[in-house]
């Protein structure tokens, strides 16, 4: 087999201008399959006895609630209200008393008074007056930036340092673009992100608003979606006035190959506030033990709740995808999760099961980012670009990885408030 390096078809050496720019264009392609040593379909049942490790440290850095800034009778406005230190979860919804009682009694088995408050409930209630965070806002990087610069002043410390002092970049992402990344390998269809290269951080930034899901102009496809919402306000309360519903929490975690990563992830809501147990709350149909489609549903669950500490799931069932009343209610440790995906592989020996094996997403999401390091700092030749730097990094279905320059940077990265904040740090610095 070709060594790693062979494997680089094409890269173009970077150098930076005085002022930070990039004075080439890069373009990398590697085949990630190639080089993936833990990939043996013949061997990967036997990693499924115990469940492996994504982050192997986590520090909880803060939150930030998203609130209504009353402009008019007729508009709201929003605004961001910061919190910088763990256990701060003012503004976090959190599940109705009744069900956090039932559930440290039965989590698989509610009592039946306790469901019988909830079931059967039309989660189709509240559609028509509902209205969903803006496309152009979910892609937005404002409450990231602001909280990052915020962090950085009142610590006075760059969140990048300790990445820095390993000639490391620190990955600054939503939860989840590392969730399709860790998923990549399972796909038939591309993964692609831009990435933002600036002052040591790297930011993983969707490409461009997506109006799919709850935004779809398919009817019946954004009814389905609203199902999920409706399920947070039947089973959660905001403990806020001015909350809009909108709640994220930023880690600062270590993935098993030394990356550092600072991610935001948005909570539904606390699960047990007692002891700090985070709820994600899903709307489903029953799961299917024989469905490789269920099978992925389910890594990707285990994947998204093992990006922050003390995560699990609340899942409301509905008997079918276009049936909108709730038919039951259950409540999944990430164990519970691991131990489901074991019991598909064991169900479907014949059927490629081993795609759904959290072991090997792990190990891909270790793999993917060592490229990407390896390939961008190969570009940069030792430099630190200071002037924002964008690239398009695309995962094709046949799993090989590409690297490509963007002329210029995705709008609703970096901010003017950004540039000028680490510019001062630098100067502080010299």
């Amino acid at each position: 087999m070709s060594s790693v390096d062979d494997l680089l078809l094409d890269v173009s050496k970077l150098s930076l201008t005085e002022d930070g720019h990039a004075k080439k264009e890069l373009h990398a392609t590697e085949s990630l399959l190639a080089s993936f040593k833990q990939y043996d379909p013949e061997k990967s049942r036997t990693y499924l006895e115990s469940q492996p490790v994504l982050c192997k440290e986590m520090e909880l850095m803060g939150s930030v609630l998203k609130i209504r800034k009353k402009k008019d009778k007729h508009c709201h406005d929003y605004d961001y209200q910061f919190h910088l230190k763990e256990g701060n979860y003012e503004g976090l919804a959190v599940i109705n008393a009744d069900l956090q009682e039932s559930f440290q009694s039965d989590r698989m088995k509610l009592s039946k008074k306790c469901l019988s408050r909830y079931i059967p409930s039309n989660l189709e209630n509240g559609f028509q007056n509902y209205v969903p965070i803006s496309p152009y806002e979910l892609v937005s990087a404002r409450s990231f930036v602001e909280f990052l610069i915020k962090y950085e002043q009142h610590y006075k410390t760059p969140l990048n340092k300790s990445a820095s002092e390993k000639n490391d970049f620190l990955y600054v992402t939503r939860r989840h673009h590392l969730t399709s990344l860790a998923s990549s390998l399972f796909l038939s269809e591309s993964t692609k992100m831009d990435l933002v290269l600036f002052d040591g951080l790297l930011i993983l930034h969707e490409g461009r608003p997506d109006f799919g899901g709850i935004h779809s102009s398919d009817h019946k496809l954004a009814h389905m979606c609203y199902h999920g919402f409706a399920l947070e306000n039947l089973l959660s309360k905001d403990t806020q006035s001015d909350s809009t519903g909108h709640y994220y929490v930023y880690n600062k975690c270590t993935l098993d190959n030394g990356k550092e990563i600072l991610l935001q992830a948005e909570l539904d809501a606390m699960l047990n506030p007692t002891e700090k147990v985070f709820a994600e709350l899903k709307c489903t149909v029953p799961l299917n033990p024989y469905s490789s489609f269920h099978a992925m549903k389910l890594l990707k669950m285990w994947l998204q709740t093992g990006f922050l500490p003390n995560t699990e799931l609340v899942l409301g069932i509905r008997k079918r995808p276009d049936m909108n009343i709730l038919r039951d209610i259950k409540n999944y440790k990430r164990s519970d999760i691991f131990n489901m995906l074991k019991s598909f592989n064991e169900k479907n020996p014949n059927r490629g099961s081993y795609y759904h094996n959290p072991f090997l997403a792990c190990q891909w999401l270790n793999h993917v980012t060592n490229s990407i390091d390896r390939i961008l700092k190969e570009h940069l030749a030792g430099s630190n670009p200071t002037v924002p730097v964008a690239f398009r990094l695309t995962i094709d279905k046949y799993k090989n990885l590409t690297i490509d320059s963007l002329k210029t940077v995705p709008e609703n990265v970096i901010t003017d408030e950004l540039l000028e904040w680490r510019k001062r740090v630098r100067k502080t610095n010299e």
